[in-house]
């Protein structure tokens, strides 16, 4: 009986730490993935904030005035279609609100109103100019900030107010995906490692492997069944996070991309033939320099031909019909860099190997562990 309860104790033991195991390595996988996944999102918004301010710039420069501009309105209109459930505003110099998006109603207004009372955003308000804007945090609540400027002074902010909730849709298809993986890898690890106890823990094996040579067995291949699962449940789940990772990766070029075609458009429409523009590369590359998922952007022919891209493809076009006449059709070419994707997935990487060596460790020493809490018990 006393035999029968020790191992009992140590296979409830034994399955508690592999659960632990699991549930851990899970959850800072996840939370390593979300955190790069929201720095893209964030990324992004800053550099629509940045297409954002130059227009107002260039309106500025032709003698509007930021304290009256009357086409606020449509300007937070198409800063809402490219990124919503933000709050877009502007500030002036000393941070005091000029507008603020009244499609968002007197709520939204009273959010940005205290975010701006806080005393976070007093303390880090006075180094923003110098920077050329910044992310202020309170709590799960960011505010992205990007200096107007006129004749080399800071004259404003544009700027937007949102909460990391917004994105939460965005990470539940993989947190769904993740959690299946991760009950599926606990269970299976539980039946191996009921199965090796049993094994281990009969009177066959013992004879045949008794003592210390018996126990160095146990441990090997305990630790050989929990860091097989691990391993799984790591390069599974990178798959998962990279798949998703690279979606949003599209997803947030495709929004610069459109932003720049409607830059073109306007200036076709304005009578200037884009193929004739000098500098026009130059300044695709410039619009969306901050995006360091690119390898590369530029602006092609493709007469009579049809480019094909897919998920394996690092290569994704747009196309502009530029004039119904012509047979040759522009493409925005925009190439993916596969180096920035596989930068943020070894970082993951890391995290989840040094998990899993910290682990194996502690499983080798676990046997020394049990006979401790099962001498207790009795």
């Amino acid at each position: 009986m006393r035999k029968r309860k020790d191992i009992w104790i140590y296979l409830l033991i034994l399955l508690m730490v592999a659960g632990l195991s699991v549930i851990f390595v899970s959850v800072m996988g996840y939370l390593n993935y979300r955190t790069s996944a929201l720095a893209l999102e964030e990324q992004v918004i800053s550099r629509i904030e940045a297409d954002t301010v130059k227009d107002l710039e260039t309106a500025i420069g032709f003698g509007k005035d930021l304290r009256n501009y009357y086409g606020m309105k449509e300007v937070f209109a198409a800063f809402d279609r490219q990124i919503g459930g933000t709050v877009p505003f502007v500030l002036d110099e000393k941070g005091e609100v000029l507008y603020c998006a009244a499609a968002e109603g007197e709520e939204a207004r009273e959010n940005v109103l205290r975010f701006l009372d806080s005393p976070e955003f007093q303390q880090d308000f006075s180094g923003l100019a110098e920077n050329g804007g910044g992310t202020l945090r309170q709590g799960r609540r960011e505010m992205i900030l990007t200096a107007i400027r006129q004749d080399n002074g800071v004259i404003g902010y544009f700027g937007c107010l949102y909460s990391e909730l917004i994105f939460e849709d965005n990470f539940r298809a993989v947190r769904d995906r993740v959690t299946a993986l991760s009950v599926f890898t606990g269970l299976l690890e539980c039946l191996l490692l009921a199965a090796l106890v049993r094994l281990t823990r009969s009177d066959l094996w013992q004879a045949r492997r008794p003592g210390y040579a018996g126990s160095l067995w146990e441990k090997g291949l305990t630790v050989l069944i929990m860091g097989s699962c691990i391993l799984f449940l790591s390069f599974m789940s990178i798959e998962i996070y990279q798949k998703d990772y690279r979606e949003k990766i599209v997803d947030s070029v495709e929004v610069s991309l459109k932003n720049l075609e409607t830059t073109i458009h306007r200036v076709r429409n304005q009578g200037v033939n884009i193929r004739k523009v000098d500098g026009l590369q130059e300044y695709i590359e410039e619009r969306v320099s901050s995006l360091n998922m690119l390898r590369a952007v530029r602006l092609s022919d493709h007469i009579m031909e049809v480019t094909l891209t897919d998920d394996e493809s690092d290569l994704f076009s747009f196309m502009f019909d530029l004039n119904e006449e012509e047979r040759s059709r522009l493409y925005l070419e925009a190439e993916l860099s596969t180096e920035a994707i596989g930068r943020e997935m070894r970082g993951i990487v890391l995290v989840l190997l040094s998990t899993m060596i910290i682990l194996m460790i502690f499983v080798f020493e676990l046997n020394n562990l049990v006979g401790l809490l099962a001498a207790k018990t009795r």
